[in-house]
């Protein structure tokens, strides 16, 4: 809040009576249990003349003012209140003829007020004290496990988040008790104010100390110790589409339980014996799904495994398993029911389990997994620090399956994130220049104007003037059959004319209708600065724009739908077909888009050569693709210090498609870890929705090592920047200095020419090599007569091959020798007289920089887009 005060209490007429103790007033304000944060008053926070004012457990944090709090000919009653980090200009507290009682204050981080205490009708600063801690804090906490479950039971059914704040070394008893049942939505759990696991809040005892049933989404456990449970810890047993968070949590001493976690929608079966997973009936219905991050698992021993499991999804992402005993399954995680798990970046050491000693995942299971393991140890050796992938369930005679290694070499486990890093420096803008005697449009109005009159179809904009957009878009539509539109900046290539400011930059609309931007700067627009919103058969192409510092829910948003002045683009329904958006050596910067900062509605977007850096605070990603006509094209893009709400700097819904190159990079964009890790290319998973705790979907990478964009040089994380020099094509960026190399340099030098020489020489060898022809099953019979009668260099094939193909097949051959052929898998067809090999596989076209021809060629001219 901004403003003179926060609260101000004024009497009119000073109603007020005498008792034989102090004054007492008609106004009174009770302020308890609130926060007044990051508030900036000229004057006050609350401010008081002629009232009583009673703060208890008040907490001022990172404030803004004079003062924060003034009373004057009146009362103040504070207690058990905290400041911390207050920036007064002045005092905490200025005392005008006032009654003041203060009691047991903390303060923390004021030291720069004038007065850290309160004035006195003198002007005298009487100083304050400060108690230990915040006791504000500590009153607003739990530190009971009846006072947890009561306050969980009287959870109403709304859409507000409900936070349970478990206090800082305080130790909550289950035992004799029951779970505590979590089925709504938006309950979180957390110890301490910041829900961090070195707040030291135990939950010991119980049989199932949490169970999670029906169908709640975003509940989360954050920092919460979970310790001595004797079935499981928490008990995940909620419908298919609920989901639940565990980050920064610890399980540990879980002695004789199924799991200290359990995803399970079944019956449990009691405790009091050794189970095994024989013990526990598959359920009909898929298990919730659940996530763990940041999480500790230590010294447990229980039935099947630390994490079991049982029919669910499960994501697990830097987290660390140590000195876990599975009696029956597993030393960290077992998967079984036909379960989808998601293992990354975790750590297994020194865990023992009967069937495996870290992992084991029954055959049906989807798996996917990065993870370092050693010191495990499985009964008979059979899978140590591998992951074991079982191919039968019986037990008697010990488990089948393959043993799968887990390779990486170190731990890459993290601590749980704190404070999200800063924005990197803007990428410096293209020097522009123009002749003056060149006529070209200089302004807003003009370029408006030229357009509306609809005489001419090129418009020359100059660079050395900015275009100041007015509050409304320009509209780009298609007048008379077969005219396009082109809007460009008057010089050579490398000239930009910058359009700034306004709500919108332009509208494009009509049916058919196909348009040019070249070498424009785009910034600072309000709302989306280009709304693509022509039907299926309009092409709209940028080459060498920019887009810079823009506001808006998008910088450029395809959807050819109908959508008035105040909407939300995530609520926008599907239009049908959307236009084409052609993107060839384009830079999107330093964007706030509310939602995404390329947002395709059922378009087709190709981009090509162009980068995304240092967009913050976006929704979903720089790229989005919604349904089921979206298609995207990316070929030598690059991705750099993006910062999402939702996973991946590509983000794709159910039906979406996409074609990659592997000249795409990606360095450092990020993404909420209690999510997930992917910060590549994100596809929703069918019929799914993100959430702020969850997002199912499956995580694809980009394949470059580097980005060799003009203005964007960047190596793989594990390299420093790239020094620019402009070269897009090049492999090796920078330049070297002979007048400044070493000897040592000199013969490194060296060395890397002979090492080029060689793999010339090599793979000259392996043309040759690979040029003979190597025969199938069913060929080697017609080998020799190939060839002693070797095919002409004009047919396309040979009889030989024609042979038993129908027309498709012939035409996959045909497309093979004008391609890269990539190799799919290999099956094998027999019909009376032999058995052929089949390939299954695809043709894709050698033009690098250019899509593919299902999805239309750009011409050389510009204006031929077709």
């Amino acid at each position: 809040n901004k403003g003179a005060t926060v609260v101000s209490i004024v009497t009119e007429g000073g109603n007020r009576r005498m008792s034989s103790r102090n004054l007492e007033y008609e106004n009174l304000l009770t302020l308890k249990n609130c926060n007044f944060e990051e508030n900036s008053a000229s004057d006050a926070i609350i401010k008081g003349s002629e009232s009583s004012i009673v703060l208890d457990s008040v907490i001022f944090e990172r404030n803004t003012m004079e003062n924060v709090v003034d009373i004057s000919n009146g009362f103040l009653f504070l207690v058990d209140s905290c400041f911390i980090d207050s920036g007064t200009t002045s005092t905490l507290i200025n005392n005008k003829n006032s009654g003041v009682i203060i009691d047991d204050i903390f303060l923390s981080g004021s030291d720069n007020s004038e007065c850290v205490g309160y004035l006195d009708d003198n002007g005298g600063c009487n100083s304050l004290t400060s108690a230990s801690s915040c006791i504000a804090e500590k009153k607003r906490c739990i530190s009971r496990w009846i006072d947890l479950a009561i306050a969980m039971r009287t959870i109403s059914a709304d859409d507000e988040e409900h936070i349970f704040t478990v206090c800082p070394n305080a130790v909550l008893d289950a035992s004799n008790s029951g779970p505590i049942v979590i089925n709504e939505s938006k309950t979180v759990l957390r110890c301490g104010g910041n829900g961090a696991s070195d707040g030291n809040c135990v939950v010991k005892g119980g049989d199932i100390q949490f169970k999670i049933e029906g169908s709640p989404k975003d509940v989360l456990f954050s920092g919460i110790t979970f310790a001595e449970a004797s079935v499981a810890a928490i008990n995940a047993a909620g419908g298919r589409s609920a989901r639940a968070s565990v980050m920064d949590c610890v399980f540990r001493d879980i002695k004789g339980a199924h799991a200290a976690l359990l995803v399970f929608g079944g019956e449990v079966p009691s405790t009091g014996r050794r189970l095994s997973i024989e013990d526990f009936t598959e359920p009909d219905e898929r298990s919730m799904t659940v996530q763990v991050s940041y999480s500790l698992f230590s010294s447990n021993e229980v039935h099947l495994a630390p994490i079991a499991n049982l029919k669910g999804s499960l994501e697990v992402f830097s987290c660390k398993f140590n000195s876990n005993n599975g009696t029956t399954v597993a030393g960290g995680i077992t998967d079984w029911f036909s379960g989808i798990m998601s293992v990354k970046k975790s750590c297994f050491t020194n865990n023992y389990g009967k069937l495996a000693g870290s992992i084991y995942v029954n055959g049906d299971s989807t798996v996917e997994m990065e993870n370092f393991s050693e010191g495990n140890e499985a009964s008979d050796e059979q899978c140590n620090d591998g992951l074991f992938l079982a191919t039968a369930r019986e037990f008697d005679g010990g488990p089948t399956g393959l043993c799968v290694a887990i390779v990486n070499s170190e731990c890459g486990a993290k601590v749980a994130p704190a404070v999200p890093p800063t924005v990197a420096p803007t990428v410096p803008v293209r020097p522009t220049s123009v002749s003056p005697q060149i006529q070209c449009i200089q302004s807003w109005s003009a370029l408006n104007s030229s357009i509306s009159e609809g005489i001419q179809n090129t418009f020359t904009l100059c660079p050395d003037k900015d275009l100041l957009a007015g509050e409304d878009a320009i509209i780009l539509n298609r007048r008379t059959e077969g005219t396009d539109i082109a809007i460009e900046c008057y010089g050579e290539s490398g000239e930009t004319c910058l359009i700034k400011g306004g709500r919108r930059h332009f509208h494009i609309l009509g049916e058919g209708i196909q348009v040019l931007f070249r070498g424009i700067k785009f910034e600072d627009s309000k709302d989306v600065s280009i709304l693509a919103a022509g039907d299926g058969n309009s092409k709209l192409r940028f080459k060498d724009c920019e887009w810079t510092a823009n506001k808006g829910p998008a910088a450029v948003l395809i959807y050819n739908g109908i959508m008035g002045d105040e909407y939300d683009i995530e609520s926008l329904k599907y239009p049908g077909k959307s236009m084409s958006v052609n993107f060839d050596s384009c830079s999107f910067t330093n964007h706030t888009a509310t939602t995404g900062v390329v947002v395709n509605i059922g378009g087709t977007v190709i981009m090509t050569t162009s980068a995304f850096k240092s967009n913050q605070d976006t929704s979903i990603g720089c790229i989005q693709c919604v349904g089921e006509d979206s298609r995207l094209e990316l070929y030598d893009n690059c991705f750099i210090e993006n910062d999402s709400n939702k996973p991946g700097a590509v983000f794709l819904t159910d039906g979406a498609e996409m074609r990659v190159n592997d000249g795409n990079f990606g360095y450092d964009n990020k993404v909420p870890a209690t999510l997930t890790n992917c910060a590549d290319i994100f596809t929703l998973a069918p019929g799914e929705m993100c959430n702020a705790i969850t997002c199912p979907g499956t995580c694809s990478t980009f394949d470059a090592k580097g980005c060799g964009i003009s203005g964007f040089g960047y190596a793989a994380p594990s390299l420093a920047p790239i020094p620019d020099n402009g070269n897009i094509n090049s492999p090796f960026i920078g330049t070297i200095k002979l007048e400044e190399t070493s000897l040592f340099t000199s013969l490194f030098f060296l060395r890397n020419i002979c090492v080029a020489l060689l793999t010339v020489f090599f793979g000259i060898c392996a043309v040759f090599s690979c040029s003979k022809t190597y025969y199938g099953a069913g060929e080697k019979k017609e080998k020799k007569s190939d060839e002693s009668n070797p095919p002409s260099k004009t047919e396309s094939m040979s009889s030989r091959e024609a042979n038993g193909m129908n027309v498709k097949e012939q035409e996959v051959v045909k497309q093979k020798q004008g391609g890269l052929f990539r190799r799919g898998k290999r099956k094998t067809e027999s019909n009376d007289d032999e058995t052929n090999l089949v390939v299954d596989a695809e043709c894709v076209p050698i033009s690098k920089g250019e899509p593919s021809a299902a999805f239309g060629q750009v011409a050389e001219d510009p204006m031929e887009l077709s």
